[in-house]
């Protein structure tokens, strides 16, 4: 896949500029990662047709740097019994898939995956997000055993580092985590479960390069429309309805405000390289626009 542009609309210094640029991904010789069969089929296509005109700005790059900052500082740390990000493949078909998982730990047979995430960003993920970690590491688990059939993994997990934790905020809500580092133990799938699940989404991918399908609400991390109740004069809900009705109803009872939050597709908007190139995206926040 050809490199990704990088542009700096805000000035930023060079030297972050310098650090995007060199930090190109590469998926090898493959025709899909692991990352990109969890992308809607419509973006994964969109990449596709568009890629000699992707660009980023690097002060929307540099969020994948802190991912990347604790990896290279961590395989500093693990044990020699340990292989770390050793990228594998599998044919299936005419298309071969890759994918480089962060460590496998021989000792336990453990496959790990190192994430970062905000505090707020954790806690308010949606079930499908969690679920995209799942595959992410199924698919690992199945290319490790597809080239290393004689040690099959035993163990997944998934460890999270809070980048924004805040010792303070443990004594002020019962949600906040005691420590900044989670751990995530994903389910896992047997050997066929993901190859059936992977020759289903190269099947998607392959077929939306030809006809491009739409996104569903899912895909898109879509929020709805929400209300919420505040003291007048105040700014922090005191509930949040998905319903106009119910939130009028309640603020009547307790004399409250009513603040209307309009909903948003939160990958389109903030986490979609190839949303510029997309018909779907642009319709909808035409019609939200229209809409206030």
């Amino acid at each position: 896949m050809p490199k990704i542009k990088i542009t700096n609309d805000y000035q930023l210094p060079q030297e972050l500029v310098n650090l995007v640029e060199a930090d190109a991904y590469d998926r090898g010789e493959s025709q899909a990662s692991a990352t990109d069969l969890l992308k809607p089929s419509r973006m994964f296509a969109l990449q596709q047709i568009h890629k000699d005109e992707l660009q980023v700005d690097v002060s929307e790059a540099l969020r994948g740097q802190y991912g990347t900052a604790w990896h290279e500082k961590i395989e500093r740390y693990v044990s020699s019994d340990s292989i770390v990000e050793k990228r594998m493949y599998a044919v299936f078909g005419d298309w071969v898939l890759s994918g480089k998982p962060d460590l496998l730990q021989f000792n336990d047979k453990t496959l790990v995956d190192w994430k970062t995430a905000g505090v707020s960003s954790y806690l308010n993920k949606e079930k499908e997000e969690f679920r995209d970690w799942e595959i992410q590491l199924n698919i690992y688990k199945f290319l490790w055993e597809e080239n290393h059939p004689e040690h099959p993994v035993e163990h997944m997990k998934v460890v999270v580092f809070l980048i924004d934790f805040a010792p303070s905020r443990r004594e002020s809500s019962l949600d906040y985590p005691h420590v900044p580092v989670l751990e995530v133990i994903p389910t896992m799938w047997s050997h066929e479960q993901i190859r059936e699940w992977i020759s289903n989404q190269i099947d998607k991918h392959q077929a939306a390069i030809k006809t491009l399908p739409l996104c569903t609400d899912e895909e898109r991390w879509h929020r709805g429309d929400k209300w919420a109740t505040i003291k007048p004069g105040g700014s922090r809900a005191t509930r949040v309805f998905a319903s106009e009705f119910e939130a009028s109803d309640f603020a009547q009872k307790k004399g409250l405000d009513i603040q209307h939050r309009p909903g948003v597709s939160l990958r389109c908007r903030y986490w979609c390289e190839v949303s510029q190139f997309c018909d779907q995206h642009k319709s909808q926040e035409e019609n939200q626009n229209a809409k206030f």
